[in-house]
């Protein structure tokens, strides 16, 4: 027996594993097998979900800084495939993606009032096309009050936009400004 072959020959030669419990596996770095720690994870969950639940989001509250910084690192890490994702969701459901758009288009209208200067906000979305094309950075019409934000809305108006990154914008979200926010 030059070849390997069988699992155990295959585990000497570090692919795999035969574990006590009769499973065959991936040799992994602490010797528990992988199926058998799946199991008791996903049950140790069930039983324990409330606390769970609970210790991750007062985690989450505790560390908003640390845990903005490791979303950002794992998008920044992944950027192209989630891109890619996305792109591919919006080509697959192209009429969802129009309702989305339509739903957008028709929030703006409703937020925007018969005395708003529409010539001026069309200069911002001029604007913001021209630092594109001037910088190659991508860059954004913003409300600076969110037309469908959790506390407040604004208005579609010249005085409630601004021109940033596109970055910015949608780490923003439907969020206000740290400095107005309550």
């Amino acid at each position: 027996m030059h070849g390997i072959s069988g699992p155990n020959n295959q585990a000497k030669a570090g692919k795999v594993k035969a574990y006590r419990c009769g499973h065959v596996g991936r040799l992994t770095s602490n010797g528990a097998c992988p199926e058998c720690r799946a199991k008791y994870d996903a049950a140790y969950y069930e039983t324990n979900k409330t606390k769970i639940t609970s210790r991750a989001i007062q985690w989450n509250l505790d560390n908003k800084d640390k845990r903005k910084e490791i979303c950002q690192r794992s998008y920044e890490k992944n950027k192209a495939k989630i891109l890619q994702k996305a792109k591919e969701k919006r080509q697959a459901e192209p009429a969802k993606e129009l309702a989305k758009c339509r739903a957008r288009q028709t929030s703006q209208i409703q937020r925007m009032p018969k005395w708003a200067d529409k010539k001026a906000i069309e200069a911002f979305y001029e604007l913001a096309r021209q630092k594109t094309k001037e910088t190659g950075i991508p860059h954004h019409v913003d409300h600076v009050i969110p037309l469908r934000g959790k506390s407040v809305s604004g208005f579609h108006v010249e005085s409630n936009l601004r021109v940033i990154t596109s970055a910015e914008n949608l780490s923003k979200g439907a969020k206000l400004p740290d400095t107005m926010a309550p």
